[in-house]
């Protein structure tokens, strides 16, 4: 967060396996994305993300579909999924 505007600059998302952070006996955070890297945008501007939607709706630049397959692909295992 920009200490000056206290506009968002970024933001992680993680993913915890947890089969496996119990079979370890400790979660085990792991980062699935950034979304500036991940969705090729410059910063976390309303802009920004108006580009992101248009890429989702116009090109299907980023596949919903594809993403609900790997979701339920990994729901019912008892391993992570890689």
């Amino acid at each position: 967060m920009d200490s000056a505007t206290y506009h968002l600059l970024d933001y992680t998302q993680y993913r915890l396996y947890v089969e496996e952070a119990n079979k370890n006996g400790r979660p085990d955070w792991r980062v699935a994305y950034k979304f500036r890297d991940y969705f090729q945008v410059p910063d976390m501007s309303p802009a920004s993300f108006a580009l992101v939607l248009e890429r989702m709706q116009v090109s299907h630049w980023i596949s919903v579909a594809t993403s609900r397959r790997e979701m339920r692909r990994c729901s019912g295992r008892r391993t992570p999924c890689t």
